[in-house]
């Protein structure tokens, strides 16, 4: 139905996020967004305030981002992706592929610390 439910904290977070129809979020100020990434990785369009951390994982169609200080607007640009299945699926798409390079990138660096750490003496904090 036209409803929205506000669940506090949640622990099951892909349960919550399979549940869903799309992500908003409408911070005030965020660095890169955790939520948006969890997002993009459950294949959901989303739409978010204009931050640096959102402006820079939502850039190139990934997402729609709105100015925070607008409701109304906020809830134009719900009610515009919803309505508009081949814009949401393209975002959806743009998404996860981003995620996807993203997740990759993060799991090379991984390995690389890895490898790093197994070669330096003591913890490689030095």
């Amino acid at each position: 139905g036209d409803c929205v439910d506000l669940l506090g904290h949640f622990k099951a977070l892909p349960l919550v996020l399979s549940a869903t129809d799309m992500i908003v979020t409408a911070s005030k100020s965020e660095g890169v967004s955790l939520a948006l990434l969890e997002a993009m990785s459950a294949n959901k369009p989303i739409i978010s305030t204009i931050y640096e951390g959102n402006r820079e994982l939502l850039k190139d169609g990934i997402g729609t981002l709105v100015e925070h200080s607008d409701p109304d607007t906020i809830a134009t640009a719900v009610s515009e992706l919803w309505s508009n299945t081949p814009r949401r699926n393209a975002q959806v798409k743009a998404a996860r592929a981003f995620y996807d390079a993203y997740r990759e990138k993060a799991n090379v660096t991984q390995g690389s610390n890895a490898v790093y750490a197994s070669v330096l003496p003591g913890d490689g904090a030095s």
